[in-house]
């Protein structure tokens, strides 16, 4: 108790201070608003419409920057309310550091939580393939994987490479046979459809129905002559950008091109067939919206060969966090000589889980430089202060005071300035986060492909954040604390 008076009588300026010097504070909070007011005048008044181009950034900008201003000058002021100049400095360090910590970890984690949540929703849980041999024996093994614990769903699925050519434009694809039923089960391309639905796939005939009316078709319509029926095509699901690409509509025709088509005298013939466009998906994520169309199975089988054969089969598990568990039992019950193979979405998706990670991981450690560059400045302020209060420490000691005692007082310091700064810094951080999920930020969903910027906060993140920011404070004071605890009194008091 006696080293916590001494140390915060350290920190505790010698004269108590005024709130006037807030007024600085008050004009920049005076300058946002006047900002916001001219910001709305320029956008509701109709006779300021011509010079709204040219004024409106430039108020954004100053609006900005009188909040920023007015933000970090009224922290700092509020810390020099309490504290002595330097400690103000130091704990104003931490906390500036530790509020870019919270809110970009946690923007982070809403990025990869948002990519992770695209990610389960286009593909399964877990894949079991062959990659050695055919999988004709699906449908049997299909039952015994979803009577699995743990196991929600399961559905077969053929993939392989082709090109997409509609009348104005190609584009190389993944095409992905599914069946429009189980694959519900197993994933959310369903709920993903923004036109057309998978209905449309077991039934070609409806969706004949809904092609577009070519002019010769409503001349002759026109005149009495008869029209002949639609071409009936098996359907295929593309993306929104594929969409946007080949210039795609509900009910138009494409041709799917695969290379393995046959031999001809010349060589490799391509296998061309027409398809119908029937739905369009919208994923939220722009690999598989420009790269993956989805057919029917046996549409499928039939324009790749491959008769009663399938790629594998997907799975959807109850904890997708955890897929460990099936994964084993998985690998337990299916026989090793047959060439299974057996993966889940994070290995699947390791490399881009493992980069976002690391990427993670270095902005922690190139924001921690803040801390460290505060902790720099507790370093320097304990010097100073070692330096100043020779005298008392020396009297301390010729007191009876212990060396442990005098370093205890100054890791104190350390330790109280680490705690001001970091709570203060973490809630504030927290706050900010916070107003971001439940406010949202819009983004131009055209460039950054998500509508608002994804924020999501970790406790364990933000534990950390705190608990590092604390520890850098308290070993800082360790060199000062130490030169304090060896000074001699007989020194301190020729000083």
């Amino acid at each position: 108790m006696f080293e916590w008076v001494i140390a915060l009588r350290y920190l505790r300026p010698p004269k108590p201070r005024t709130w006037k010097s807030h007024w600085v504070t008050v004009v920049f909070l005076a300058g946002w608003i006047a900002c916001l007011m001219l910001k709305w005048s320029l956008q509701h008044v109709d006779e300021l419409d011509s010079i709204r181009p040219m004024v409106l950034p430039a108020v954004n900008i100053t609006g900005l920057v009188c909040l920023g201003a007015a933000f970090l000058i009224g922290s700092f002021l509020i810390f020099l309310q309490w504290l002595t100049l330097f400690a103000a400095i130091s704990a104003f360090g931490l906390y500036l550091g530790s509020v870019a910590l919270v809110v970009a970890i946690s923007i982070m984690s809403g990025f990869e939580s948002d990519l992770r949540g695209k990610i389960l929703g286009t593909n399964a849980h877990i894949v079991v393939q062959r990659p050695d041999g055919s999988f004709t024996d699906y449908n049997a093994m299909r039952e015994k994987l979803r009577a699995l614990p743990g196991v929600t769903g399961a559905a077969p699925f053929l993939t392989n490479e082709v090109m997409i050519a509609s009348s104005s434009n190609l584009s190389g694809v993944v095409m992905k046979g599914i069946d429009p039923i189980m694959v519900k089960d197993v994933a959310d391309l369903g709920k993903n459809m923004d036109v057309g639905s998978l209905d449309y796939l077991i039934h070609p005939d409806k969706l004949a129905e809904r092609r577009p009316r070519i002019v010769d078709e409503l001349d002759d319509e026109k005149e009495g002559k008869p029209v002949p029926p639609p071409r009936i095509l098996p359907g295929v699901i593309v993306g929104r950008e594929l969409s946007r690409e080949l210039h795609l509509y509900l009910g138009d025709e494409v041709s799917l091109i695969s290379p393995f088509g046959g031999v001809g005298p010349s060589g490799p013939i391509p296998k061309s067939k027409p398809f119908r466009v029937a739905g369009i998906f919208f994923s939220g994520m722009y690999e598989y919206d420009s790269k993956y169309v989805y057919v029917d199975i046996p549409a499928a089988q039939k324009f790749l060969n491959q008769p009663d054969e399938v790629t594998g089969i997907e799975l959807k598990v109850k904890d997708p966090l955890h897929t460990e568990i099936v994964d084993k039992i998985i690998q337990g019950m299916l026989p090793a000589k047959d060439g299974y193979e057996v993966q889940d979405w994070k290995e699947l998706n390791r490399s881009l889980f493992s980069a976002l990670k690391l990427e993670k991981i270095l902005m922690f450690i190139i924001l921690g430089f803040i801390c460290l560059v505060a902790a720099f400045s507790i370093v320097a302020n304990g010097i100073m202060l070692v330096t100043e209060k020779g005298k008392e420490i020396a009297i301390l000691k010729s007191l009876g005071a212990a060396d442990g005692g005098i370093l205890t007082i100054f890791l104190i310091l350390g330790c109280f300035l680490g705690l001001v700064g970091s709570s203060a810094g973490v809630g504030l951080g927290a706050a900010i986060c916070s107003a971001l999920e439940h406010i949202g930020f819009k983004l131009d969903s055209e460039v950054y492909y998500i509508t608002q910027l994804p924020v999501q906060l970790n406790a364990l993140e933000v534990a950390a954040v705190f608990g590092s920011t604390v520890l850098i404070a308290t070993l800082a004071t360790l060199y000062p604390a130490f030169r304090a605890a060896q000074l001699r009194p007989v020194e301190g008091l020729r000083v």
